[in-house]
């Protein structure tokens, strides 16, 4: 019996990457290594994210419930041992909504992936960054983006 029902796609499908051993000997590796960190550590910095409308957090907590965090968040880690967020304020709210509803898997001892902030950025680099990394992804009201390009 001829299977003529065979699924096609429009675009080449891969089947298999390469390990991990062939990138390290054949790319170089960025500085940005991801780490891992128990959620009930990370801190909001009082005054610094500008965005003050939160919408779609409940179903922002959902799909990072379903699917997991699927870009970590960006910290400034300090000596001291402390985190506050760079990037990544709505989904740190809505991970915290999953703590509060004490969803399957969920404390204040999960382990978060984040990237580390470079040592060398400055307070106009972090608000830079926070204005275009919301461009490209839930972007800021007018109102919120005039207060980064006013800080």
């Amino acid at each position: 019996m001829s299977n003529t029902n065979q699924l096609t796609l429009p675009y080449l499908e891969i089947k298999e990457v390469v390990n991990r051993k062939y990138l390290r000997d054949n790319f170089k590796q960025s500085g940005r290594a991801s780490y891992y960190i128990e959620f009930s550590k990370i801190k909001v910095r009082d005054g610094f994210n500008k965005r003050v409308v939160y919408e779609d957090i409940p179903e922002l907590s959902e799909s990072i419930f379903i699917h997991g965090l699927k870009e970590p968040l960006t910290l400034d880690v300090l000596s001291t041992g402390e985190a506050y967020i760079e990037m990544g304020h709505r989904r740190h709210m809505a991970m915290q909504m999953l703590v509060d509803k004490k969803r399957e898997g969920w404390t204040g001892e999960t382990m978060v992936e984040f990237f580390s902030n470079k040592n060398e950025v400055t307070e106009l680099e972090r608000m830079v960054n926070q204005y275009t990394s919301n461009n490209t992804k839930k972007k800021l009201k007018p109102f919120e983006a005039a207060l980064v390009a006013y800080e």
